[in-house]
């Protein structure tokens, strides 16, 4: 069974959050970045129900780092130190390396 298309935009929004991020060193916002994963969040619960059992636990793994993200990106603008800052934008790279690996996994299947 194909996944759903929304797996697919995931993987261009990662791609492109990805090359953003690297461009901007974690000196200035990322913009728009929170309303796109919050309409991830929405938008991925509704797959689970046509997904295999596999693909659907790495869907739930990709959903709950969507949430992490979007908590580590409010930390990350509310940082004022800028040791604190970079210590947040290396969560926040972790955090697309996870996701990443989740998306390989699921595209593996």
């Amino acid at each position: 069974m194909p996944l759903p298309p929304i797996y697919q935009q995931l993987r261009q929004f990662l791609t492109s959050f990805e090359q953003e991020s690297t461009m901007t060193e974690h000196k200035t916002p990322v913009t728009g970045i929170e309303k796109q994963i919050e309409n991830f969040i929405a938008e991925i619960p509704r797959t689970f129900d046509d997904m295999e059992p596999l693909a659907r636990s790495l869907g739930v793994e990709i959903h709950k780092q969507f949430h992490l993200l979007k908590n580590d990106l409010l930390f990350w603008h509310t940082a004022r130190q800028m040791e604190t800052k970079t210590q947040r934008w290396r969560t926040i790279q972790q955090r697309l390396t996870t996701i990443n690996v989740y998306m390989q996994q699921l595209f593996n299947l």
